[in-house]
């Protein structure tokens, strides 16, 4: 009986940390996210200031455009860092779902286990 209560105590412990773990990668996925809005939004307001600059006037517009272009090479570049971002945030919640499921799996085993030991004393 003291072994099996042993047992248990481990499992539960080994599940506690997996799910801590689990727990983290969410979080970090979630600052992730968090970092690709702010930068999508920096570069749409970027986009919106060079369009309102082109109301100018002609010469202002040469220079206004120049803006533009690199504002929107910026602003490529945000998107690119922003699907690498949510790539790594999809593979971030299929690993927290292949843990969700393995908890599961362990929480399971744990029950029938204690089934076992408590039917058996």
């Amino acid at each position: 009986m003291s072994k099996a209560v042993t047992d248990l105590r481990n499992k539960l412990r080994e599940i506690i940390s997996e799910l801590k773990a689990d727990a983290n990668t969410l979080d970090n996925s979630s600052n992730i996210l968090s970092e690709i809005v702010t930068s999508g939004k920096e570069g749409i307001d970027g986009v919106t200031t060079a369009v309102n600059e082109f109301a100018e006037g002609a010469m202002e517009q040469a220079d206004d455009a120049q803006t533009a272009v690199e504002k929107m090479n910026l602003l490529a570049q945000e998107i690119g860092q922003g699907v690498q971002r949510s790539e790594l945030l999809v593979e971030n919640a299929d690993e927290v779902n292949k843990r969700n499921s393995k908890g599961v799996k362990l929480v399971r085993d744990l029950t029938d286990k204690f089934e076992i030991t408590r039917t058996s004393n």
